[in-house]
C-alpha cells in the first residue's frame, strides 16, 4: 500500500515516474558529453566526474528499494557527509593559495587529522537544536515547523554556496 502524493489533478493525467525518467535520461545525456568534451578537451576531472557517476547511479537506484524513509535518511546522512569532506578540501585548497583570512577557518584547515573540523560541525548541529528549541519557544510554530525553518534556512546557505562551487569551479581545482 502506497501514499498518494498529494500534487495537482491535471498532473495525475501523466505517468510522472515515466516523465521524470524521461527528464532524467535527458540530462544525463547531457552531463555525458560534456563531460566527453571535457576530456577531450584536457581539462577533464577524474575525482569529480567519479563522486557524480557515483552518487547519480545511487540517486537513481534509491528510490528502487523497500523502505524510503530509511533509504533517504541515510542517502542524507552519506551526501552531508560527502559535502562536508569536499568543504575542508576547498578550505584546504584555499590556505595553500593564501584566500583564508578567517584565524579560526586556518587553525581547522591546518590541523593534520579531520577530528577537530568534524566535531566543530557536530558542535554546529547542537546549535540548530538549541535555535529550533529557541524558534518553537518564541513561536506559535509546531515542533516540525520549528525544525524546518532553521534546517531549511542553512540548507538555502548551502545552495548558495554551491552556485559559487558551480560558477566559479576554479575553486576547487
Amino acid at each position: 500500500m502506497g501514499v498518494v502524493l498529494p500534487y495537482p489533478d491535471f498532473l495525475r493525467i501523466f505517468n510522472l515516474p515515466v516523465l521524470a525518467g524521461i527528464v532524467f535520461g535527458i540530462f544525463l545525456v547531457a552531463w555525458i558529453a560534456k563531460t566527453v568534451v571535457e576530456f577531450r578537451e584536457d581539462h577533464g576531472s577524474v575525482p569529480k566526474t567519479l563522486l557524480i557517476s557515483l552518487t547519480t547511479l545511487v540517486s537513481f537506484s534509491l528510490p528502487m528499494g523497500s523502505n524510503l524513509d530509511v533509504l533517504f535518511q541515510g542517502y542524507n546522512a552519506w551526501h552531508s557527509f560527502q559535502y562536508l569532506f569536499l568543504l575542508w578540501l576547498i578550505n584546504r585548497l584555499r590556505d595553500q593559495r593564501g584566500e583564508i583570512e578567517n584565524p579560526f577557518v586556518k587553525w581547522i584547515v591546518r590541523r593534520p587529522g579531520m577530528t577537530m573540523y568534524y566535531l566543530c560541525f557536530l558542535c554546529a548541529t547542537g546549535v540548530i537544536v538549541l535555535v529550533t528549541l529557541l524558534v518553537r519557544a518564541v513561536t506559535t510554530l509546531r515542533p516540525d515547523q520549528s525544525y524546518f525553518v532553521v534546517v531549511l534556512s542553512v540548507l538555502l546557505m548551502h545552495y548558495y554556496f554551491d552556485h559559487f562551487l558551480f560558477s566559479r569551479p576554479q575553486l576547487i581545482e
